[in-house]
C-alpha cells in the first residue's frame, strides 16, 4: 500500500488489526503514526535497521498482539529493552533475532511471555541470552539458531510440551551438535515433529543414532547432503507413527531415490510425501504400488526436480480471458486452483494412472508445484464461493456494462474478464453470466469468432443482425434465447431469419421491429413460440402482404400479455382473435377497425397505449371504449384531434377507475377537463400533451383530482410553470412527487457550473436559466414530496434532508 497517502493510513489506523512492513515506508515516520492499539499481528521488514523507543512504545500500546515478526524478524541492533513485552497478554508466535554480543540477559525480556507463547523462532549467532530457568510451559514449536550451547540445553530442558523442533537451514555445525546431545539425553519428551539439516555423512550417523534412541516421530522434515543405510533403519525405527516425510536433496547424484524406497516399503502410515530432488526416471518406481507398505495409506505426493513438464501455457481468446482447460486423460481427476500449466509429461500422466488402479485414499498429485486434485462429489466446501449458486448471485453484481449520461450503454467486461480468470470453477460459473446478454450494436468490436464460439450460452439478443459481418444465413445455433430483438430497417426478412426465430421456443420477448419487408409473408412465424409473453411487432407494409394475419398471431394469442402493433400501410384484418391474457396493449394501425378488433378481442385489458384517432376515422377506438369493452381498463394513453374532443370526453364519462391518463390533442377544453375530473377519485397519473396551453382547464383538473402523484403538462412557458407549481392551485400537493415540463422552446441561459441549486441537484451541460430555475425551485418547495422535476430532457432531484 506504498501509493496510499500517509494521511489516510493515519485516518484510519484505529481499524487496522493486522499491520505488515512496520516502518517500511519512509514517508510514514515510526515516531509520527495515527493511534493503532488493536492489532493482533504485527510483522517488520528486514531493511528496518534499529528499534527507537517510540516503536517500542508503539508495540506494547497493542496489548492483544497474538503475532509479531512474521516471516520476517524483531531484533534489538542496539541495547535491549527489557520492557518491549512487558504489556502482551496473548502472545502466542514470535520470531526474534537478537544482535547483542554484551552479558545483557533475555531472562526480563521473555518472562512475561513466557507463559502464552505456542511457537518460537529463535536466532542468536553472537554471545549468550542468559535465558536459564524460563520456562515455557505451553511451547509446541520451536525453530532456533543459538550461538551458547547453554541457551539451547537450557530451551529443550524447559519446553515440557514441545511438539516441533526445527533448524534453519543455514545453521551452522556447532548448533547441530549441541541439539543432538540435548535429545540424546532425554530433553523435549513429547517431540514429534522434527525439521533437520545433515550436510554431510559424520552429521547423518549422529541423527541416526538420536532417531535410534527415540520413539513415536510423525513427521520428518530432512535436507540431506548424505544418506546412508543406517539412516534409512533409523527412520523405518519409527514406521509404525511417521505419517509424513519431506526429503530434499542438496546434491544432484544423491541416491535419493534408493532412499525414498527403502522408506516407503516400511512406514506403513506416511499420508505426506514430498521428494524434492529427483529425475524423470524415478517417477515410475516411486507410484508403483508395489512398492508401498500401505498405498492405501497416502494422501498427497508431491514431486519436485528435473522433471520435463512439456505443458502448454493456458490459452487466450481474442478478448483476454483464458481457454477451459483440457481435461486430464485420467477420469476423476482436475487441476487444481492456481495452477497455470497442465502436466503433460508422459511419465507422470502414467503415475496417476497407477494411482486410480489403487491407492484409495490419495486426494493430491503435485509435479513442480502443479498440483491435480480427485475429484470427490462428497468432499466438503471450503467457502460459500465454492457453491456455484452463491458465487452466480455474486457475479450478477458485478459491472459488465456501462451506462452513458445520454441513456447509451457499452459492453466493457473487464471486471468480469479479472473474476472469470481466478479458476476453472469461476470461469464455469461466470461464463454465462458473462455472456447472457448480447447486443450486436454495444458489442460491436467482439470478433465473429469469438461470438460464435460463446454463441450457447446466449439467453438475451439484442439489435439481431444490426453486424452486417456475421450474416444471418452462417451463425452458430442458437436455440435457448427467452429475449429477442430484432433489427431489420431497411432490409429484407428472409427464411434463415423466420428459422433463426422458430428454433428459440422458450422465447418469452420478441421485438419484430423497425419496419420490417419480408421477402414473402410467412404465415409460421409464431407458430413455435407457445411460451411468448410480449411481443412487439412492427410491419412496414401490410399492403403486400396478403396472407392470414389471423393465421399468424393465432399460434401465440392465448400466452401473451403484452402486445405492441404497429404497421405503416395496409390491413391486418384480426376478426376473431381472441387475446385471454393480453393486460398491455400499443397499437398504431391506419385501419381503425383493426384497432375496434382488437380492443373487442382483449376482454382482460388494463393499459391501453399509443392509440392514434384521425379525422376521418369512422370507428375507432372511442366509440369501442364508449361501449363498454375493456372493463379492466384503467391506463389509457391516446392521441385525438380537436373534432373528437366531445367524443372523448363522453367515453370518459361513460367509464370509472383510470389511475393514469395520458391525452395529446391540439388544445384542452374545459368539457374533456370535467370529463377527466370524473376520475378525481382515482386518477394518480396524468399526462397532457397540447399545441395551445391553457392554464384555466388545467387548473380546474388540479383543483379536484387529490390523489395525483405524476404529471405532465406539454408545451408550457416558464412563467405557467411558476403558476402550475404554486401549491394553493392544487386540491391536495402533499402526494405530488415529481412533475414534467414539455416546451416547443428554451430560455437559454449560461452554463451553470453548480452541482447544486438552491437544495436541487443541477444536471450536467445544463443550459437553463439559471434566475428562472431558482423561481421554480422556491416555488417547488411547497410540495412536500415533491423530488423530480423535468423541463424537456433536463431531470432535477431534490436532495433528500
Amino acid at each position: 500500500m506504498s501509493s496510499v497517502p500517509a494521511d489516510i493510513i493515519r485516518k484510519y489506523a484505529p481499524y487496522f488489526r493486522i499491520h505488515y512492513n512496520y516502518g517500511f515506508r519512509q514517508d510514514y515516520p515510526t515516531h509520527d503514526r495515527g493511534p493503532c492499539t488493536r492489532l493482533i499481528q504485527l510483522t517488520m521488514p528486514g531493511r528496518l535497521n534499529s528499534l527507537e523507543r517510540h516503536d517500542i512504545e508503539f508495540i506494547k500500546s497493542n496489548r492483544d498482539l497474538r503475532v509479531l515478526g512474521g516471516s520476517n524478524w524483531f531484533r534489538f541492533p542496539a541495547a535491549i529493552h527489557h520492557d518491549a513485552f512487558s504489556s502482551f497478554r496473548r502472545l502466542e508466535h514470535l520470531r526474534y533475532k537478537s544482535y547483542v554480543i554484551q552479558h545483557e540477559t533475555h531472562q526480563r525480556l521473555f518472562q512475561p511471555i513466557s507463559g502464552t507463547l505456542k511457537s518460537l523462532h529463535l536466532m542468536c549467532r553472537h554471545g549468550s541470552l542468559g535465558i536459564e530457568g524460563l520456562v515455557f510451559p505451553r511451547l509446541e514449536e520451536l525453530v532456533m539458531e543459538l550461538f551458547d550451547p547453554q541457551d539451547t540445553w537450557s530451551l529443550l530442558e524447559n519446553c515440557p510440551n514441545l511438539r516441533a523442533l526445527g533448524q534453519f537451514m543455514d545453521s551452522p555445525e556447532h548448533n547441530f551438535d549441541y541439539m543432538i546431545r540435548a535429545l540424546n539425553a532425554g530433553k523435549c519428551p513429547t517431540l514429534k515433529r522434527l525439521k533437520w539439516r545433515m550436510s554431510n555423512t559424520e552429521q547423518s550417523e549422529t541423527f541416526a543414532a538420536m532417531l535410534e534412541r527415540r520413539s513415536g516421530l510423525q513427521s520428518l522434515d530432512l535436507y540431506l547432503g548424505s544418506v546412508n543405510s543406517r539412516l534409512i533403519n533409523a527412520i523405518n525405527h519409527h514406521a509404525s507413527s511417521l505419517t509424513r516425510l519431506r526429503a530434499h536433496s542438496e546434491r544432484r547424484r544423491l541416491p535419493i531415490m534408493a532412499f525414498i524406497l527403502g522408506i516407503i516399503s516400511s512406514c506403513g502410515q506416511l499420508k505426506d510425501l514430498i521428494v524434492e530432488g529427483i529425475m524423470d526416471e524415478a517417477i515410475d518406481p516411486l507410484m508403483a504400488r508395489s512398492s508401498w507398505k500401505n498405498p492405501d495409506a497416502l494422501e498427497s505426493f508431491r514431486l519436485v526436480g528435473d522433471i520435463s513438464l512439456c505443458g502448454e501455457t493456458l490459452g487466450w481468446t481474442t478478448m483476454g480471458t483464458f481457454e477451459q482447460q483440457p481435461e486430464l486423460p485420467i477420469e476423476g481427476w482436475r487441476l487444481s486452483s492456481g495452477s497455470s500449466r497442465d502436466v503433460q509429461n508422459p511419465a507422470f500422466l502414467r503415475a496417476i494412472s497407477h494411482v486410480t488402479q489403487g491407492y484409495g485414499r490419495l486426494r493430491i498429485i503435485s509435479l513442480n508445484c502443479v498440483n491435480y486434485e480427485k475429484v470427490c462429489p462428497t468432499m466438503a466446501k471450503k467457502n460459500p464461493l465454492d457453491l456455484p449458486e452463491i458465487l452466480a448471485q455474486v457475479g450478477r453484481y458485478i459491472t459488465i456494462w456501462y451506462m452513458y449520461e445520454d441513456e447509451g450503454y457499452e459492453f466493457q467486461p473487464k471486471d468480469m474478464l479479472s473474476c472469470i480468470q481466478v479458476s476453472h470453477h469461476f470461469w464455469n460459473t461466470l461464463l454465462p453470466i458473462l455472456w447472457h446478454i448480447f447486443d450486436e450494436a454495444a458489442m460491436f468490436w467482439v470478433p465473429i469468432d469469438v461470438i460464435r464460439k460463446y454463441t450457447l450460452y446466449f439467453r438475451v439478443h439484442l439489435n439481431y443482425r444490426l453486424r452486417l459481418d456475421y450474416r444471418s444465413d452462417n451463425r452458430e445455433p442458437c436455440t435457448r434465447l427467452t429475449h429477442l430483438t430484432t433489427s431489420w430497417k431497411d432490409r429484407l426478412m428472409g427464411r434463415s431469419d423466420i428459422d433463426f426465430i422458430k428454433s428459440n421456443p422458450g422465447l418469452k420477448h420478441l421485438e419484430v421491429s423497425h419496419s420490417i419487408r419480408f421477402e414473402a409473408f410467412y404465415d409460421d412465424l409464431f407458430s413455435n413460440l407457445q411460451q411468448l409473453e410480449d411481443l412487439r411487432y412492427h410491419l412496414f407494409d401490410a399492403k403486400h402482404h396478403h396472407g392470414p394475419h389471423h393465421q399468424l398471431f393465432q399460434p401465440i394469442s392465448a400466452n401473451l400479455k403484452i402486445l405492441h402493433l404497429k404497421c405503416d400501410e395496409g390491413t391486418l384484418d384480426l376478426k376473431g382473435l381472441f387475446f385471454p391474457n393480453v393486460k398491455e396493449l400499443s397499437v398504431r394501425l391506419p385501419n381503425p377497425q383493426d384497432v375496434t378488433d382488437l380492443l373487442q378481442g382483449c376482454p382482460n385489458l388494463e393499459r391501453l397505449g399509443s392509440v392514434l384517432c384521425t379525422i376521418d376515422d369512422s370507428t375507432n377506438a372511442i366509440p369501442t371504449l364508449k361501449s363498454g369493452a375493456c372493463p379492466l381498463l384503467n391506463d389509457l394513453s391516446i392521441m385525438i384531434s380537436m373534432e373528437q374532443e366531445e367524443d372523448m370526453a363522453q367515453a370518459l364519462e361513460h367509464r370509472t377507475g383510470f389511475q393514469k391518463l395520458a391525452i395529446q390533442l391540439e388544445e384542452l377544453q374545459g368539457r374533456l377537463a370535467r370529463a377527466i375530473n370524473h376520475h378525481a377519485s382515482s386518477l394518480t397519473h396524468l399526462s397532457v400533451c397540447v399545441e395551445y396551453f391553457e392554464l384555466l382547464p388545467v387548473f380546474q383538473i388540479l383543483s379536484s383530482c387529490g390523489q395525483l402523484k405524476s404529471v405532465k403538462f406539454g408545451s408550457v412557458e416558464y412563467s405557467d410553470m411558476e403558476i402550475l407549481l404554486s401549491s394553493d392551485r392544487w386540491k391536495n400537493p402533499e402526494l405530488l412527487e415529481s412533475i414534467r415540463f414539455g416546451r416547443w422552446d428554451r430560455e437559454y441561459g449560461d452554463p451553470i457550473p453548480d452541482r447544486v441549486l438552491c437544495g436541487w441537484t443541477i444536471p450536467s451541460r445544463c443550459m437553463h436559466n439559471r434566475e428562472t430555475l431558482e423561481t421554480l425551485f422556491e416555488a417547488a418547495n411547497g410540495f412536500e414530496r415533491l423530488g423530480v422535476i423535468m423541463i424537456q430532457c433536463s431531470v432535477f432531484k431534490k436532495i433528500a434532508v
